[in-house]
């Protein structure tokens, strides 16, 4: 039963909860880490076009492929609707392991959608620059909307203003 209320039940992997919690104990231990914010680029239209059935298949696949393309010590949780949060542990990688991630998601092939092309959009902060989960998603989510007003299927890494 503690295992299911720690899981999203439709992509099988963090809820919000389960995820902020597991990231404020990386935080409290200082460690150099980068934060993601991950927001499905026009999953609101594939639900009003293919149906919600579609749209849900969407968010399993890919969950199937971040549950892949990231590390077991990385935290992937669901926080909502088509967003998703991502701290990957070693920051060093994690920019190529974003491009990577932006390219493959384009690549994926869900029957239904014919030849629509999925894409994400991304913010990115990282710790300890936010100390806690708070500062890193707001950090992030400032990102992400910047990506968004960019023109999407990207990311953006939070930048303070003061630097």
């Amino acid at each position: 039963m503690i295992h299911l209320s720690e899981i999203d039940p439709l992509t099988s992997i963090f809820n919000k909860e389960t995820t902020q919690k597991l990231i404020d104990q990386k935080l409290n231990n200082k460690e150099h880490c980068c934060f993601l914010i991950l927001d499905v680029d026009a999953l609101k239209s594939v639900n009003d076009n293919y149906g919600h059935a579609v749209g849900d298949k969407v968010l399993e696949n890919l969950n199937l492929l971040f549950k892949n393309h990231f590390r077991q010590s990385d935290i992937v949780g669901r926080i909502g609707g088509d967003e998703f949060i991502i701290l990957i542990q070693d920051e060093n990688i994690a920019e190529s392991r974003i491009q990577s991630l932006l390219q493959k998601v384009n690549e994926l092939k869900i029957e239904e959608l014919k030849d629509f092309k999925l894409s994400i959009s991304i913010g990115i902060a990282f710790a300890p620059n936010g100390t806690t989960f708070m500062e890193l998603y707001h950090h992030a989510d400032q990102a992400l909307y910047q990506t968004k007003r960019t023109g999407k299927n990207n990311y953006k890494i939070y930048k303070n203003d003061e630097n």
